[in-house]
């Protein structure tokens, strides 16, 4: 079990780590050409700005797959519960189209018990 757990967690880094890598790079030779770094603080400083882009960008991608799982339950939740809807619907048919066929039943007097 804690091996699944770790082969999805190691997926789930890998595939962030796909999706924001190759941007944050990209994005960090276009800084560098545009601004012609020289000096080392002012590679330090688009390194430090570069991991804050990454950071928005992968909290962004969070956020989309979060707002698409939500809204996949919600709708699954909306889906059962509109089945048990037509259920209950049934359900309340069946009891009021039975209850005038039903046979009524004579009544039995209870038996009087006797006390000596």
């Amino acid at each position: 079990m804690t091996d699944k757990k770790n082969i999805k967690k190691q997926v789930k880094i890998w595939y962030t780590l796909g999706r924001i890598a190759p941007l944050g790079a990209l994005f960090l030779l276009c800084v560098a050409i545009f601004f012609d770094l020289n000096s080392i603080m002012e590679w330090i400083l688009c390194g430090v700005a570069t991991l804050f882009a990454c950071i928005a960008f992968a909290w962004w991608w969070w956020v989309l797959d979060t707002v698409r799982a939500l809204f996949s339950m919600l709708e699954h939740a909306n889906n059962k519960f509109k089945e048990i809807l037509d259920d209950l619907t049934s359900i309340k048919q069946d009891i009021n189209d039975n209850t005038g066929k039903r046979n009524k039943s004579k009544k039995t007097k209870p038996k009087s018990s006797s006390r000596n």
